[in-house]
């Protein structure tokens, strides 16, 4: 870029100055342009020396003292590099990580011991909350921890069968069939949120709007204001998942009634996400004008909440639409 804003002038200097003189000034040009090159390398070193995996040399003789004495242990992470220094065997993730009961059940199947959860699988699984609660499924166990990673090990003889018992929510499982008998309104409706976000860290959509349909059909009339300000978080929660399920007319169906509600109720942040959520649905049923109108509110309601992230989100996507 700097090299045109010299061209023309240099040419001039060269035709009107003896030839030493013009030699002159292009060595100024081309140190101009190697300063700026030079600027720019630093700059880029100084971010990949920001990036490299410092927290792998802390952390390696760490896993060298859980590993013990067994130099056979394998360590599955994104990269090798901790398991290089911590001198045990290595297994990269799988391509195509699913489910963490799959994940869990290629772990057993490699003979994994140790998985590590750090920043590097943060960054390039940021989807794949259940990476950070393996601590859930059965025969996992967390046992070490700081600012940069997770280390969580398998127990010895885990099958596969086995691996795949989320005990987290297995627990939830018996504590809502317990307050169902007992006719708990209150705590079987919370208990049905807590299996439904507890699904989708999993990533099981379809299981988490199961819950969140019985958490709505068991709310009863009439209820507290509190008790109201939860039901609309849970009905926006659930147009989510329809989103993800591809059920776009339920997710309209769904939340179109209950906007005023909505609007009355909750903070402008959730407002944003109830219009933005409805924005879709109505997009991917081809009502443009409807999507485009939601969107803007969604844009206005995270500015005011201060949430300029979301609202330039919410402007780029209203662009894609014109």
């Amino acid at each position: 870029r700097v090299v045109p804003v010299f061209v023309a002038p240099a040419a001039r200097l060269w035709s009107r100055l003896p030839r030493i003189a013009g030699l002159v000034v292009l060595a100024a040009a081309a140190l101009v342009v190697y300063g700026h090159q030079i600027s720019d390398i630093r700059v880029a070193e100084k971010e990949y020396h920001r990036r490299l995996p410092g927290f792998v040399l802390d952390l390696a003789p760490q896993l060298k003292r859980l590993a013990g004495d067994d130099p056979d242990v394998f360590v599955m992470a994104r990269k090798p590099h901790l398991a290089h220094y911590a001198g045990l065997e290595y297994m990269q993730y799988p391509h195509d990580l699913g489910g963490p009961d799959a994940f869990i059940g290629f772990a057993v199947e490699h003979d994994v011991r140790f998985i590590v959860y750090s920043e590097i699988e943060r960054a390039h699984y940021p989807g794949s909350l259940f990476l950070a609660e393996l601590e859930r499924y059965a025969g996992v166990e967390q046992v070490y921890e700081d600012a940069m990673a997770v280390v969580y090990e398998l127990g010895r003889g885990l099958t596969v069968d086995e691996a795949a018992v989320n005990t987290f929510t297995a627990n939830l499982e018996h504590r809502l069939a317990v307050a169902l008998e007992r006719g708990d309104v209150e705590l079987t409706f919370q208990l049905c949120v807590l299996i439904s976000e507890a699904s989708v860290r999993d990533g099981d959509w379809q299981t988490a709007a199961t819950y969140l349909e019985r958490a709505i059909a068991g709310m009863p009339r009439g209820a507290s204001l509190e008790a109201r300000k939860a039901l609309a978080n849970v009905k926006i929660n659930l147009a989510q998942s329809y989103l993800k399920l591809m059920r776009h007319a339920e997710g309209v169906s769904l939340l179109e009634p209950v906007m005023s509600g909505i609007a009355a109720l909750l903070p402008p942040d959730r407002q944003a996400t109830a219009h933005a959520c409805l924005a879709r649905h109505q997009e991917h049923l081809g009502r443009l004008d409807l999507a485009r109108r939601h969107l803007g509110l969604a844009r206005d309601l995270y500015i005011a909440a201060g949430d300029m992230g979301h609202a330039d989100d919410m402007r780029r996507h209203l662009e894609t639409l014109r």
